[in-house]
């Protein structure tokens, strides 16, 4: 495996990383080669709004605690998974905490750390649409 120099620490470390586990600072761009990221999970996190709009009606006795408890075990489920390939792909970590505490700080965490803007841009066109069927059903 190749290896670089830390820009900061000067300790060595794996050529593709984008960020060095001894200083946990970020390496350049310019020092580093682009890792493959799957952002399945992030898509995943985009979907639960629209998700929690669908599992009333396939399981209609849902209480709305339930449905808001579904919520939140999806986006910080979603959240780790995607943490964890943000990190294999050589990303800082972006804290999956946030995936349960506040999903849009989760997502533009991590759109600034892998340069991704659609995906929270996205999520929140998604829950927009899950507050307007929602104000609209309940109004």
């Amino acid at each position: 495996m190749a290896t670089m120099t830390c820009p900061r620490c000067a300790e060595t470390i794996p050529e593709g990383g984008g960020w060095c586990p001894f200083c946990r600072s970020d390496v350049p761009l310019s020092m580093r080669r682009p890792l493959p990221l799957d952002n399945t999970f992030a898509w995943a996190i985009v979907a639960v709004p629209l998700l929690s709009l669908l599992l009333p009606l396939a399981f209609p006795t849902i209480s709305g605690g339930m449905l808001g408890l579904a919520m939140v075990v999806l986006n910080v489920v979603f959240a780790v998974a995607d943490d964890k390939r943000v990190q294999a792909a050589g990303y800082v970590e972006v804290g999956a905490l946030w995936g349960l505490i506040l999903v849009p700080v989760y997502l533009v965490l991590r759109a600034r750390r892998v340069g991704m803007w659609a995906i929270p841009l996205l999520w929140g066109v998604s829950f927009l649409v899950y507050l307007a069927v929602l104000s609209a059903v309940t109004g």
